[in-house]
């Protein structure tokens, strides 16, 4: 059974990032690549590194998970458990 991942990623600026993925690894590798690929958010606000993952069982619950994520406001984002920030 394939596990999707959904994921938070933080900069150095404080911003998130939210996605899933099926290969967690791979996607953070194209997130913080520095190729000159326009249009990319996380490859011109870089670099991320991931501070939270939860399993999801199918890409559809996956990309729930992500928009509901994604409509938080941003300081209740900086107040949850995952944030690197003091």
């Amino acid at each position: 059974m394939t596990l999707f991942k959904v994921y938070i990623l933080e900069n150095p600026a404080g911003k998130f990032y939210i996605g899933q993925t099926e290969n967690l690894d791979s996607r953070l590798d194209s997130h913080n690549s520095t190729d000159e690929s326009e249009g990319e958010y996380t490859r011109k606000n870089g670099p991320w590194k991931l501070v939270w993952q939860e399993d999801q069982s199918s890409r559809a619950s996956a990309m729930r998970r992500d928009t509901a994520g994604a409509n938080q406001p941003y300081p209740s984002l900086t107040s949850s458990p995952f944030s690197t920030r003091q």
